[in-house]
């Protein structure tokens, strides 16, 4: 039997539960790969994933932990691996796709998505995940806070605008309603200030961020923070084409032969990167000429709404990585190409 280079378990993750298959390459470049097997999305199952995996090894040859960032149904299992020193390599979707594409496979399941993932893991070279740091972690804690809040706040603000539009509205209601109302936003208030507070242990960051803020108008402090929180400062990201897929951004189409089906974004990436571009998205259309623009285009072709505000969007979250990146101001001259006219 020739001798083992490679294990590798690929694992297709949702909300509740995540199917995983093992797999092994050896010198000779031979691959073996299990039936898949199915555990639950939660500390028990990650326990039982790792006793499966370590009974399967038959010597000492490197084992790694292949996931994809989809959404965030991958992060605790990904913390938990790293926390016990296991190696994990998490994927943008994007790359997954690619080779996805690559491959004869056109059915798609967990089983098999789970076995596509093992293949890329066995077939290519593997870098270690970029564990987020203790002040990523805290960050983005705060952020998801602030967007649960902010969401809550948006229906106590719709079931106020009802009462007060029905006949003879209970002013007692109101009145809790409106007191319900005051706490949130305080709260809302208490982690920006948290977050300014924490951002100022970090001043390469902080600087990055005052630079876009002041200069973009229509986005502030809150939005990029949360950006920067769900990306980790985009480390992990190297193009544009990877950061829109992991954002849900990215353009699914469904055509084949002379069948021309829906166009239309995956939103299979994360939302609370999503839910952080959405009012920003409505300010730069108002406020920045190049969106401005380029809004009114898609209009123009006949677009709908949320469609085109979904594309500014996706532009919007571009623009920052690139300033982020390249460590610049917004320049309206200088950004004219990544806003077409």
């Amino acid at each position: 039997m020739a001798q083992i280079i490679k294990y590798v378990a690929g694992i297709d993750i949702s909300k509740d539960t995540f199917e995983a298959r093992f797999g092994s390459i050896d010198i000779e470049q031979n691959t073996k790969i299990s039936n898949s097997k199915n555990f639950n999305n939660s500390e028990e199952g990650f326990k039982a994933l790792l006793k499966w995996v370590k009974e399967s090894i038959k010597d000492k040859a490197p084992v790694w932990f292949v996931m994809e960032a989809t959404g965030v149904y991958f992060e605790n299992l990904a913390f938990y691996l790293s926390e016990k020193d296991e190696n994990v390599n998490v994927i943008l979707p994007t790359k997954v796709k690619h080779y996805k594409q690559s491959t004869e496979v056109k059915t798609k399941n967990d089983r098999i998505d789970a076995n596509t993932l093992t293949r890329l893991g066995l077939e290519r070279q593997l870098d270690e995940w970029n564990v987020p740091s203790e002040f990523m972690r805290t960050i983005k804690e705060l952020c998801r806070e602030h967007i649960s809040l902010k969401e809550i706040g948006a229906q106590i603000k719709n079931q106020i605008h009802a009462k007060k539009s029905s006949h003879n509205p209970n002013k007692k209601v109101l009145k809790r309603l409106g007191l319900h109302l005051a706490l949130i936003e305080k709260q809302e208030k208490e982690i920006e200030s948290e977050l300014k507070k924490i951002l100022n242990t970090q001043p390469e960051i902080k600087q990055k961020i005052e630079l876009i803020e002041q200069s973009l108008k229509g986005v502030g402090f809150m939005t990029l923070i949360k950006i920067v929180a769900e990306t980790n400062g985009f480390a992990f990201v190297t193009n544009a084409n990877q950061l829109a897929s992991y954002a849900g951004l990215d353009i699914v189409e469904n055509q084949s032969g002379k069948k021309q089906g829906k166009t239309c974004i995956s939103s299979k990436g994360n939302s609370y990167l999503r839910n952080s571009l959405y009012m920003p998205s409505l300010s730069v259309v108002r406020w920045v000429e190049q969106f401005k623009t380029f809004y009114k285009r898609l209009l123009e072709k006949g677009k709908l709404t949320k469609v085109a505000q979904t594309a500014v969007m996706r532009k919007l979250l571009l623009l920052i990585f690139s300033l982020w990146k390249n460590n610049k101001t917004f320049d309206p001259v200088y950004t004219k190409n990544l806003i077409p006219a």
